[in-house]
This record gives C-alpha cells, structure tokens and sequence, in this order.
C-alpha cells in the first residue's frame, strides 16, 4: 500500500513538472509548451513601453520557466522600417510583434508574411479586435485619451469638468499651450488625427496650427510636456499613458473620455514568417497566452490596456469598453489608400511642407 502511494505520488509530481505552473492548460497549451522547451526561447518586440511590460514578461516566467520571454521596445515606426528591411535582405530576426497601425499588417498579410494562428482563446474576444483570417488580434484596446495639467486649466479660470469634448481642444484659450504628436510617429497619433478630420474636417488641424501647436516627435514627447507644464494641453495620447498618469495624484493631469467617443486603438500582435520562423512552437504559445483570460488579465494590470476579451475586467478606474461610446478604427482597405495621402495633406497643414 506504502509503495503504491509513492508511485501516485511520483506519477503525480512527474505529470505536474510536463506542463507550466499555475493553472491548469489545455492539452493543446501543454503540447505546445512541450514542443516549445526545445525552442529555449521567443522574442517579441512593440512599442509599448518597457516598464508596463515588466510584469508581463514576470508572470510569463512564472507560467513557463523553460522558455525565455525576450521582450524589447521599439516604437512602431522603426519597428515596421526593420522588419521590412529583413524581410528585403531575407533575414527575419523578429519573430513575434506588436504594432499600432494595422494598415501595415493588412499589407504584409496580403504579401503572405504573417502567420495565421487561430489561438483557442480567440473564441473569448469581441469579434472587432480579430483579424478574421486570424492573422492578427488585439494584445490590448486603448483609447485615445486627452491629458491635460490641472494647474494650467486653473491657472486661465476653467476646471476639469469644462472640458468634455474633443472640439473643446480648439479652444482659443489653448493658444500657445497645446501640444500634439505628430501623425507619423505611429499608428495611434496617425488614427487619431484621421478620425479629427473625419470627425471635424480639415478645418479642426487649420485651427490648431493657427494657435501655435507644437508638435511632438513620439506619445512619450507629449505626455511629457504636459506633466511638467511646458505644453499643459493635448487632445490624445494613447489611453494607458493618459489613464496611468491621470490616475495618479503626483502628475497633476486629469483626463476623460470625449463625449463625441474616443478614437480607438488596437495594439495587433502578430507572427511573422518569411521561410521558416525561428521558434514556431514558442511563438505559438506567446499568442496562446497573450491571449488567454491570465494572459489579457496581466496585460491589463501591468500595461493598463483593455481587453478584447468579453471575461476580462477593464482598466482600474474606468469601466468595460462597451459602456463608452467608442470611435472604432477606419475600414482598413480604405485606410491603406488614404494612408500616405493623409500624411503629406497633414505636413502642409501644420506648416512643414
């Protein structure tokens, strides 16, 4: 009997040390994860910022301790430049992305350099953060959201609550004292200026360059002004900087979701491929996890994006997407044409071209 309990014992102990620690995982998790062990690592690259993916790149470790997470930061931009450079000179590098302009995948879909992975965790999201060839999805939502310095709003006679549309930004008040990331610098800054023109016409930018705006090379430029005050004002950054900040008491900004809907951004993971991928079975399982309720859950806690997940409770301090009235991405295929365009009408506008 004594012998019997040892061996249920070891059997027990054996079956635990073949798949990652914590919950229990789906036998297609687990033979992935198997498979993924001879792969010793994945390496995965987007532009949020390092630190809100500390965690993330944590409770991965904790999960699968035999396959090293290699998590760096590039900004979308230059992230797209280098991977399309490998792909030129065939020598693909990255393995697993994150990017904010959709329309870059769209394209690199159609020119088949994306791995189609249908995660099992997918049947849990809302149908608009997936790609419906399962090419991409949303590793998080994130809306674009106005900080503004609290001192600055007193300091000209108005509070917080004065503020309440994405129009108001065209206040002339602001003159002098308003900030905005310039649409090249990726795919939040470039939606979000789409979706002012479409929202207001030309007519919106017009007013801003008549009032002084500044213009900021990168989100983290922007953010920055308006915390210490140089540029107090700015109608969008990508919502988890502008929840992360206006959440804490030391900043000094507040923000709020317009009532005309905030513009809505989806940072889309994707696999590449181009010939043979370098550690398939770990980029698999880098999705399969990004993807899952534990996965989207640390996203949302570390990163402070939203889920596109229907089980995933929202950001501290804001509630589920659905309950906001959201200002959804632009249909891609027409986005693809109005890209370049849009770019060039922007430079002339703001005196640049």
């Amino acid at each position: 009997m004594k012998s019997s309990l040892i061996l249920a014992a070891a059997l027990a102990l054996l079956a635990a040390a073949a798949v990652p620690s914590g919950a229990a995982t789906s036998p297609e998790e687990e033979k992935l994860y198997r498979e993924a062990k001879k792969e010793w690592e994945v390496d995965f690259r987007g532009p949020t910022e390092r630190t809100s993916f500390v965690g993330v790149v944590r409770a991965w470790s904790k999960r699968y301790p035999d396959v090293k997470l290699k998590y760096s930061r590039q900004p979308t931009g230059k992230l797209v430049k280098a991977v399309e450079a490998e792909f030129k000179a065939g020598k693909l590098t990255h393995e697993v992305i994150h990017v904010t302009d959709p329309v870059i995948l769209v394209k690199w879909k159609k020119a088949g350099k994306l791995l189609a992975y249908k995660s099992p965790n997918y049947a849990d999201y809302e149908p608009q953060y997936l790609d419906k060839d399962f090419a991409f999805a949303a590793m998080g939502v994130t809306p674009m959201l106005p900080p503004v310095n609290k001192k600055f709003i007193a300091g000209i006679g108005m509070k917080p609550g004065d503020l309440k549309c994405y129009k108001d930004f065209t206040n002339p008040k602001f003159a002098g004292k308003q900030v905005v990331t310039h649409a090249n610098a990726g795919g939040t800054a470039l939606f979000a200026a789409m979706r002012m023109t479409e929202l207001f016409g030309w007519e919106f930018h017009e007013t801003l360059r008549k009032q002084n705006i500044l213009l900021g090379a990168t989100a983290g430029v922007t953010t920055s002004l308006v915390i210490k005050g140089e540029r107090p004002v700015t109608y969008a950054v990508t919502g988890y900087r502008a929840l992360e900040h206006g959440n804490d008491p030391k900043k000094g900004v507040f923000t709020f979701w317009p009532c005309e809907g905030a513009v809505m951004i989806n940072f889309a993971m994707t696999i590449l491929k181009d010939g043979a991928t370098r550690h398939p079975n770990a980029a698999r399982l880098l999705v399969t996890w990004l993807s899952s309720k534990e996965g989207q859950t640390n996203i949302v806690e570390h990163a402070h994006f939203f889920s596109g997940r229907k089980d995933v409770k929202p950001v501290p301090g804001a509630q589920p997407l659905h309950t906001y009235k959201n200002l959804w991405w632009p249909d891609l295929e027409k986005a693809i044409q109005e890209h370049d365009p849009f770019l060039k009408k922007f430079d002339q506008v703001y005196g640049l071209k």
